[in-house]
């Protein structure tokens, strides 16, 4: 599944699209349906759950950058004080970080 971010300066679509390996897109559904949302992974619960959820993708071989997830995360339901965290958690890390992109801010 392909997600275009959103430049927040200007509201336009990006040319930039975001895609996911299966594992890693999976792994972060299932992340959107564990956490409390309200909390923004604050919680140690939560940090938890997305440390152990997005290290499981990377035990298998699929490596993944984190602003992609951080995009995806943005345009599935993950509040921005969330996508926030996961952009600084330096225990979520699974290949060096790409240029920020518009749109994948944080919290």
């Amino acid at each position: 599944m392909k997600h275009r971010a959103i430049d927040l300066t200007t509201g336009r679509p990006t040319d930039t699209t975001v895609t996911l390996a299966p594992l890693v897109q999976a792994a972060m559904k299932d992340l959107n349906l564990l956490v409390n949302h309200a909390n923004g992974l604050a919680g140690s619960h939560d940090e938890g759950l997305a440390i152990q959820t997005l290290t499981e993708p990377v035990r298998h071989g699929h490596r993944f950058v984190v602003e992609d997830l951080c995009a995806w995360a943005a345009a599935n339901e993950f509040t921005g004080s969330e996508v926030g965290r996961m952009r600084r958690s330096r225990r979520i890390r699974a290949t060096p970080r790409r240029e920020r992109r518009a749109g994948c801010g944080g919290g």
